[in-house]
């Protein structure tokens, strides 16, 4: 399963500026991974090139001042997990 996370930042909330905003959608990318691993899927958070592309944006309906946090991708790993 791949999971595409985008914070949507709205910046007509003066009280969170948009930089927390996008920590806020990685805090929450990460307790999917945590919520994932938890229950025994192996998980990678993909970000970098993989979520930068204008393809990606488009898909996901992005606006200029959203961003792309990270594709997750879950499953069952081939090997044992070393964590």
């Amino acid at each position: 399963m791949v999971i595409g996370v985008v914070a949507k930042i709205d910046p007509i909330i003066a009280k969170v500026p948009g930089w927390e905003q996008m920590l806020s959608a990685g805090c929450a990318t990460y307790g999917l991974q945590l919520a994932a691993q938890a229950q025994g899927f192996d998980n990678v958070w993909i970000s970098g090139k993989w979520v930068n592309g204008t393809a990606l944006r488009e898909a996901f309906g992005c606006r200029e001042q959203d961003r792309v946090i990270a594709l997750v991708m879950i499953g069952t790993g081939m090997e044992e997990s070393r964590t």
